[in-house]
């Protein structure tokens, strides 16, 4: 007995030890315990968002591509492989970034253009088949060129995704866009030029329309008045008849204090490839005594009505750009606010969470990111953007693509001061990532409490 009382006693201090021991463990653990709920609560360390609709995840962070040209861009396959390249163009150079079809590129390839006096200035392009053979071209509109002040540049395509030298046709004058589409539904490709001023001021304030004769050539143009410093043109049938109309964004003149001449100017086709005269919406500032100024239009139909709206991209706003609903016949209810950053001047439509709702994404060049707003059904949006993702500096020119054929669409955006394009692909409804997944299975639970304490020494 006396015995056995000594070897309890003997063992009295290793048990304290080993409570001790245990003790410290349990602290250690409870610590870690609550750094993991903690850690749980937050989640992605990623900018806080709004509980995304119906699981969307949202977009993976931009991937840069550095080193294109300072231009314009636009998506399309130019190389026929089944996956969807990016282009960037100025007047001197363009440049092709190949898509690997799986959400990754190659590194861009720079091209030359050689047409003697052409500045590399020029933020307006275009691909199409503008000649019937079944392979992307490649339509310029110059913004300024001292030798021919009113220059369309027609690059027809190779079948390796390049292009030949240019054709010049006469357009309009400082083109500020171009956009193409099958005016006169005879199966050839159209142009439309937005023409900002001129030197004589006979075509100042106009768009330029130049009917394709199916092989790469154009009928002479034919010029229609609209508002003042037009800025951005928009092809689709806005009064249900079938024909297409334009729509314009009109920036106005410099005076920032005149609020009546930001508008929208209408183009109804006639079907032919002509139009009727301008009919002009109007569009009142929100922070007066400044004047908004309209800058890119996107046309979708937001509120599933089956009429299609005008989303409006507005510069030196409070980051409202503006969405007018279609009454049909070509009316248009009056303008609804949707925030969209600052200035949120470049604005797309896109159905990026896949519910069949057509939602908005605007690249914002003064705080270099791209803000999506998702459609929360019958074209209503949320107060405050939903998703915001930094890019590089300058965003201008954004587009959209499957760029990893899963069947979202994601997202190119060109940074101009930064001469690079960035690249948000869509997560679609796949998880977010976690940074409390310690052990990258896709699930926050015991294991990865489990991991963490291997990681911090606690057994």
């Amino acid at each position: 007995m006396h015995r056995q009382q000594e070897t309890e006693n003997s063992m009295l201090p290793t048990a304290l030890s080993g409570v001790a021991s245990a003790l410290t463990r349990l602290s250690r653990f409870l610590g870690v315990a609550m750094a993991m709920l903690t850690i749980a609560a937050i989640g992605s360390p990623a900018k806080a968002q709004q509980a995304p609709a119906q699981g969307f995840s949202g977009f993976e962070p931009a991937l840069n591509i550095p080193n294109i040209t300072d231009g314009s861009l636009a998506v399309s396959d130019l190389n026929s492989d089944g996956a969807l390249d990016i282009i960037t163009a100025n007047t001197i150079q363009y440049s092709i970034i190949f898509s690997n079809g799986n959400g990754t590129f190659q590194g861009p390839q720079n091209f030359p253009i050689s047409i003697m006096g052409l500045f590399p200035i020029d933020l307006n392009l275009a691909v199409a088949d503008m000649n019937g053979d079944n392979i992307p071209d490649l339509i310029e509109g110059v913004a300024f060129n001292p030798v021919n002040p009113n220059t369309i540049l027609l690059m027809l395509g190779n079948s390796d995704g390049t292009f030949m030298q240019p054709a010049v046709f006469e357009g309009g004058d400082f083109i500020s866009s171009v956009a193409v589409a099958d005016l006169n539904a005879d199966g050839a490709m159209d142009i439309v030029t937005t023409n900002r001023f001129s030197i004589p001021t006979s075509h100042v304030n106009t768009v330029s329309v130049l009917l394709g004769m199916g092989d790469g050539t154009f009928s002479p143009r034919q010029t229609y008045d609209v508002g003042e410093q037009p800025h951005f043109s928009a092809i689709s049938d806005l009064n249900g008849d079938g024909i297409l109309d334009v729509a314009v964004a009109n920036s106005g003149t410099s005076d920032n204090s005149d609020l009546t001449i930001a508008n929208i100017s209408i183009l109804f086709g006639v079907g032919d490839g002509t139009f009727d005269p301008q009919v002009n919406i109007l569009i009142p500032s929100t922070i007066s005594p400044v004047r908004e100024q309209p800058r890119t239009i996107s046309i979708n139909d937001f509120n599933s009505d089956g009429v299609n709206d005008l989303a409006v991209g507005m510069a030196f706003s409070a980051g409202q750009s503006r969405l007018f609903f279609g009454l049909g016949g070509g009316a248009f209810a009056p303008q609804s606010l949707v925030y969209l950053g600052t200035p949120g001047n470049s604005v797309i439509g896109g159905d990026f969470d896949g519910d069949g709702d057509v939602d908005l994404a605007s690249a914002n060049s003064l705080s270099n990111d791209v803000v999506i707003q998702l459609n929360l059904g019958n074209g209503l949006f949320a107060p405050s953007p939903q998703f915001s993702y930094a890019v590089e500096n300058m965003a201008e020119s954004i587009a959209l693509g499957d760029f990893n054929a899963d069947g979202f669409v994601d997202i190119a955006v060109e940074n101009i001061s930064s001469g690079s394009v960035s690249i948000l692909i869509n997560r679609g409804n796949a998880p977010l990532p976690n940074s409390s997944d310690l052990n990258g299975d896709g699930v926050v639970n015991a294991a990865d409490l489990a991991q963490l304490l291997v990681n911090w020494g606690v057994q």
